[in-house]
């Protein structure tokens, strides 16, 4: 079973190209290290690609596709943009060896864009499971024109795969689910971070749990403040956080969301699923004469004490308090660093960007002397440094995040400045004449 993914790339054609080329991930160690024949044969082999190093260049030498591609984009003056597109292909383990995967990946890609762009094949074999990386230059060699990474080009790439699958009698997805959830939602969900998938998922799970009928648990939703259409003659019901763009489809949010889950869930309620508890006892009358009685309602008037100390804010005011916690996020991140101008704040996002690599190569390092390490010892301190670093490397992306949206809303604002001088003038004149 093959899974392909495919996006762009746009800082450098040489980092894409020596992580897909990495020989720590390309180069067959088991075969090296068991056959002494062979390992004479791989030290003696110049270009090291033919056994063990599943490396394929096409139209382009493995070692120069970082020139040729960018050549190729100085001929034709299109080096702006998107500079490349990596893509992967993934089979399950252990369905195909590393000669058969290979294989199969060079077969693609010469299909696919074999008569027109520079690609570079790469298997990898130091996870579980074998998979292809494939380079593409974005300006095709031929003609000069830009690869058009859209929908149609996705499918045929999904399609070719599964269909050289199952020439080689591998398995294929032939129902592959859509995921819509955006990148930073999935992280942020992945990270146990609060979204607005986690907080509907919550107040739907409550809403279900006291509820008996349909109707009554999407009219619950609609208390708690949200914005639910469902009809039996819809095909989606979806719910909406009041003040957001788009409402949101219940099978968005997974498989015990969908509208055959959501009855299946009424329907246990009917149900009991455990013995029913004894009805609590009646709390004794207080008369206000008395002076208990006296206290406990002074107190209640004064809100000391509520018949609710939970109250259920809705899902708009949430959101709001989210939004507000960002702001305040933001506006932490400008005092402590005391960024007053738009300079300034450029400056600081340059200067964290250029940390952030040199952080994770580190730990990158820390991660290949911890798998190698033989001294029980050293091994506390290895993995303690590197807890650092990547808590270091979260809160400068953190404070990147942040800094890059003050300055996106900075921007915004200006534009609206302007827009509102520019009809205050127009105003103006249009007053005189």
């Amino acid at each position: 079973m093959a899974v392909t993914k495919i996006w762009n790339i746009k800082d450098s054609i040489v980092r894409v190209v020596d992580y897909a080329m990495n020989p720590e991930k390309t180069v067959n160690d088991t075969v090296l290290q068991h056959d002494l024949t062979q390992v004479l044969d791989y030290a003696e082999n110049a270009d090291k690609t033919d056994h063990f190093c599943y490396v394929t260049g096409i139209n382009c030498i493995p070692e120069m596709a970082a020139e040729q591609m960018t050549m190729t984009k100085l001929r034709f003056g299109k080096t702006g943009g998107n500079v490349a597109f990596h893509a992967y292909q993934s089979f399950r383990p252990g369905e195909v060896t590393a000669d058969q995967c290979h294989q199969i990946g060079v077969e693609l890609a010469q299909k696919l864009w074999g008569s027109r762009f520079e690609v570079i094949v790469a298997t990898h074999l130091n996870t579980g499971c074998l998979h292809n990386h494939f380079v593409l230059n974005s300006v095709s060699f031929l003609d000069g024109k830009r690869y058009n990474d859209c929908k149609t080009t996705y499918r045929e790439f999904r399609r070719l795969s599964d269909e050289i699958c199952r020439e080689y009698g591998l398995s294929v997805v032939e129902n592959p689910q859509k995921s819509k959830t955006p990148r930073d939602l999935y992280l942020a969900e992945k990270a146990g971070l609060p979204t607005r998938y986690n907080l509907m998922r919550q107040d739907i799970d409550n809403a279900l749990s006291r509820s008996f009928t349909e109707r009554f648990f999407y009219q619950e939703l609609q208390r708690m403040g949200y914005l639910v259409r469902y009809d039996s003659k819809r095909k989606y019901n979806t719910l909406q956080i009041p003040g957001t763009k788009h409402p949101t489809r219940f099978k968005t949010l997974g498989e015990d969301y969908t509208g055959e889950a959501i009855r299946r869930r009424i329907l246990q309620n009917r149900t009991p699923s455990r013995p029913l508890s004894p009805s609590p006892k009646m709390r004794p009358f207080i008369s206000k004469n008395s002076f208990r009685g006296l206290y406990l309602h002074y107190c209640h008037l004064l809100g000391i004490i509520r018949k609710n100390p939970h109250p259920h804010y809705s899902a708009a005011l949430r959101a709001e308090v989210r939004k507000a916690e960002e702001y305040s996020e933001q506006a932490r991140l400008l005092c402590r660093e005391q960024i007053d101008t738009a300079e300034q704040l450029l400056s600081f996002i340059e200067k964290t960007q250029e940390k952030i690599p040199a952080l994770v190569e580190e730990r990158e390092q820390l991660y290949k002397q911890i798998s190698r390490c033989e001294d029980n010892n050293q091994l506390p301190g290895l993995i303690q440094h590197r807890d650092a670093l990547t808590e270091a490397i979260g809160k400068l992306r953190k404070d990147l995040k942040n800094a890059k949206l003050v300055m996106e809303r900075n921007e915004k604002l200006v534009d609206q400045t302007n827009e509102q001088e520019q009809n205050k003038k127009f105003s103006r004149n249009k007053i005189r004449y």
